[in-house]
């Protein structure tokens, strides 16, 4: 009953935990958690009462405790000396980033100090991880793989138990391709038709990512080859090999069309790296059982066929079709992702004893990043690397340590001859090398429902290997009391680690509801910014969110999000009130609203003090709107989100506003807005709201350089080019704009001057930076072709026709072959009244290029115009 009672709860939990987006939210994993620790307590009992116990504990689990060990060390405090040993790394990165200078003294408890009851921030106790909540949240789901896979060890590999994980497995991953599927074709935008996707992604079925998607389908299709091959084998036992034939079992059929099913699954899921791992894995089994059996040529023949035939059935589907081709592009496509992995292994060098702690590498990524990408990398997208940087060189090895042994286990078993030995030996060649393959280039084992469907594999796999027979005896095993000792001492050590796990699953449960209902506020209040409905979900949302963090404040990203979601509900409508006192804005006050962040408050503050209207200390004027308290609570929040997560930059920025408004303390401002940059020196957003603050400081010289560079790093994104716009529209003088701000690039201006300045409230900006590109323009003597053209579009924007038609000619006839340039060049001539002239350069530009229809309409038009006038004017 007990044993039973263990197999119903594994094999549940790997079949259900799929269905739950992949077991990535923290309440399902502490769910997992407690269900894996009732596990344990009745493996516990099951070894007291039951001493049949014939499995030799594996080797491989002295290397999973010792990476479960590591884990832990990397979150025990130590004395800063004994850290500065070993991960010199995280005790110079906190003395870099350590403020001394902030109002408080070493023997005064700061805010941060009393929110989070530890002297974190002066203490010389530290932990190695650089974001111990993070490390911790890791390390449980780590003790979630490991209570798996002894449980597949000690329980799912005896008797005929396999079986059950090889169906199961296999009918879970055809249930999802089917769902995957028909929810592709009615895709409304949120997973379940329900869910909505808050932080975007690619899904496939209830995963938001399709190559997590992927890598659980290549177990699923591991499970159904594994299941073929028992059937294959065990009615060859029944029936003679010759008396067999495949087509004639009806389980054989339904594993085939299992098989069939997943392959396709995989392929539509449009994950490119789960195709080449399915691809990797399909050769490893037809290899195994070539080695194992010489005339078993069948084995690859028969996996290339489906492959072949399942590829072009899947190039039917456009969509399919369109994805799989882009397999070409996958250099060009990797180059982020790899030039990602590179700049972090620039720092190696620093951290790779012991790693920067499970969970940080968003932290150490930005740090070290030396491109500008505007997605943002969790993950490092290669679970070898990320090992690598957040546990040192012993996580590595342990991770190679744990494949090698697996593949070892399998070898030993290829030529047994038992069906059920053999189905595992197939079952668990195909899972390693597809998870080993795919692990390249995704993270799908840091998803719950994909690590505890392989850790469970491989215990299996490693149960069978070391089982001295296949049956509940005890033949060839010395000691069998040595046996029952190590069970029992494995899954007593797991129940000692599953209350500290269960705890901080708990707290991350709560901390991620906290979370999301802070997300929901933020909405809100975005939707309908001013509104009594705004106000009241974000108050409701600090008056049920403060007593958890205030209980919980180690995760710094989300006390982070609490911090900033206190000072927008003191500020909700306040900024744009100021906005109006001030009377000094040029746009509406529907575009002001996205920029009325804290920078935005201390400028229109300024602006009170500084205009006349109001001529008080700044800090009154905070008092009258109620913002001291808010903001110094704020403050609170920012510093112990600082103390947890020293490497995440929106603290200091954060840090450096807030102080900004009030102690005005510029020197401390810069600190936090240096420290801010260093750890994210190409984020094109962060180097904004850094230029925004420094202008409103009063620093222009560093704020613009700042804008600049923000405006550069953004590579055509016109959202944060958008936003530099506007505020420089407010705060900085048109001739700034022009001089100092933007890039001194002429074909730069024109294109903003021309997306950006088309209301005519923007008229004189806009002719302050058209006049600001010509200047830029070389002398005629030295100007080129393309210099002539330019200038010819600056003055035609500036309604200057007769310079613009000069300028244009001169284009033209330096590249008459051009017939974008004879385009502009007509339209001038046609604004200008030169019918004919425009009516040559459109009909020159039509016969150099017939299929641009906007050629043929110009032409058209020109016509109808000259028919219609029935004169020539000119």
């Amino acid at each position: 009953m007990l044993e039973w009672s263990v197999v119903l709860i594994a094999v549940s939990a790997i079949c259900v935990t799929p269905w739950l987006f992949g077991g990535v939210e923290p309440v399902t994993q502490w769910w997992l958690g407690l269900i894996y620790s009732v596990a344990c307590l009745l493996a516990v009992a099951h070894t007291a009462l039951d001493s049949r116990t014939s499995i030799k504990l594996p080797k491989i689990a002295f290397a999973l405790f010792a990476g479960l060990g590591l884990a832990w060390l990397q979150v025990l405090p130590m004395h800063s000396g004994t850290i500065a040993q070993l991960t010199p790394f995280s005790d110079s990165i906190r003395n870099q980033l350590a403020i001394g200078d902030d109002g408080f003294s070493e023997d005064t408890p700061t805010d941060s100090e009393e929110l989070t009851g530890n002297r974190e921030n002066n203490s010389s106790m530290q932990t190695m991880s650089l974001a111990p909540f993070r490390t911790r949240t890791d390390a449980s789901l780590l003790w979630l793989g490991i209570a798996s896979f002894f449980l597949g060890v000690y329980f799912l590999s005896r008797r005929d138990f396999p079986l059950i994980v090889l169906f199961s497995l296999a009918t879970v991953g055809v249930g999802l391709v089917i769902f995957g599927v028909v929810q592709k074709y009615t895709w409304n935008g949120r997973l379940y038709w329900t869910v909505e996707l808050t932080q975007g992604g690619h899904p496939f079925g209830p995963y938001v990512n399709r190559n997590n998607a992927g890598g659980f389908l290549c177990l699923c299709l591991a499970a159904a080859l594994g299941g073929m091959r028992w059937r294959i084998l065990k009615a060859r036992q029944w029936k003679g090999l010759f008396g067999f034939s495949v087509l004639s079992d009806p389980t054989v059929l339904l594993f085939l069309s299992f098989i069939i099913l997943l392959s396709l699954g995989i392929f539509l899921s449009l994950s490119r790296g789960a195709v080449v791992a399915m691809a990797a894995a399909y050769i490893a089994v037809g290899l195994m059982q070539v080695l194992r059996n010489k005339r078993s040529w069948w084995g690859l023949v028969g996996a290339a066929v489906v492959c072949v035939l399942i590829t072009g059935f899947v190039f039917l589907l456009p969509a399919a079709r369109e994805r799989l081709a882009t397999f070409q592009d996958l250099p060009t496509e990797g180059h982020t992702r790899i030039s990602n992995w590179m700049s972090v292994l620039q720092g190696l060098p620093e951290f790779w004893k012991f790693g920067t702690g499970l969970g940080t590498w968003p932290f150490i990524g930005p740090m070290y990043q030396n491109y500008v990408d505007t997605r943002f990398f969790d993950r490092a997208e290669n679970q070898y690397l990320e090992a690598l940087v957040e546990a040192g060189i012993g996580g590595l090895v342990l991770v190679f340590i744990c494949l090698t042994a697996m593949a070892f286990a399998i070898w030993r078993m290829r030529n047994e001859e038992d069906s059920t030995t053999s189905a595992i030996c197939v079952f668990g060649v195909f899972a390693l090398v597809s998870q080993a393959v795919i692990s390249i280039t995704d993270f799908g084992l840091y998803i719950a429902a994909n690590l505890l469907a392989f850790s469970l594999i491989a215990g299996i796999v490693f149960g069978r290997a070391n089982s001295p027979s296949y049956s509940d005896g005890l033949d060839g095993l010395r000691y069998p009391w040595m046996a029952r000792i190590a069970k029992g001492a494995v899954f007593a050590v797991l129940l000692l680690v599953a209350w500290p796990t269960l705890h901080h699953l708990r707290a991350a449960s709560r901390i991620d509801m906290a979370r999301l209902q802070m997300a929901s506020a933020e909405r809100v209040a975005d939707q309908s910014p001013g509104s009594p409905a705004a106000v009241s979900a974000l108050e409701d949302s600090i008056r049920q969110n403060e007593p958890i963090l205030e209980e919980l404040p180690e995760n710094g990203i989300v006390t982070n999000q609490f911090a900033g979601l206190v000072v927008q509900h003191a500020r909700h409508g306040l900024a744009v009130e100021l906005a109006n006192r001030a009377q000094s804005f040029e746009i509406s006050i529907d575009n002001i609203w996205p920029l009325t962040s804290l920078t935005m408050l201390r400028l229109n503050i300024e602006r009170l003090r500084t205009s006349g209207q109001d001529l008080r200390p700044k800090v009154e004027i905070l008092d009258e709107y109620g913002l001291i308290e808010p903001l110094e609570k704020s403050r609170r929040y920012y510093q112990a989100s600082r103390s947890n997560c020293p490497l995440f930059a929106s603290n200091y920025f954060r840090l450096a506003q807030i102080e900004s408004l009030l102690q005005d303390d510029v020197e401390l401002v810069l600190e936090y807005t240096d420290r801010a940059a260093f750890l994210a020196p190409t984020d094109p957003v962060l180097r904004r709201r850094l230029g925004m603050l420094l202008v409103a400081c009063g620093d222009q010289s560093r704020g613009y350089t700042e804008l600049r560079e923000s405006f550069e790093l953004s590579l055509g994104e016109r959202q944060n080019q958008e936003a530099i716009l506007l505020f420089c529209l407010q705060a900085v003088p048109k001739t700034h704009l022009a001089s100092y701000v933007l890039p001194q690039e002429p074909n730069t201006i024109l294109d903003i001057s021309n997306h950006f300045l088309r209301d005519p409230m923007h008229e004189r900006t806009k002719r302050t930076l058209l006049e600001h590109a010509l200047t830029l323009l070389p002398e005629s003597d030295s100007a080129t072709a393309e210099d002539h053209f330019l200038a010819g579009k600056l003055h035609a924007e500036l309604g200057r026709n007769e310079a613009a038609i000069e300028k244009l000619a001169k284009a033209v006839e330096a590249a008459p072959k051009n017939p974008e340039w004879r385009y502009e060049y007509g339209n001038v001539l046609e604004r200008s009244g030169f019918y004919r002239e425009a009516l040559q350069q459109y009909q020159a530009c039509n016969n150099q290029n017939g299929n641009e229809t906007k050629y043929f309409r110009a032409l058209e038009r020109v016509r109808t115009t000259l028919k219609h006038n029935r004169i020539n004017l000119h």
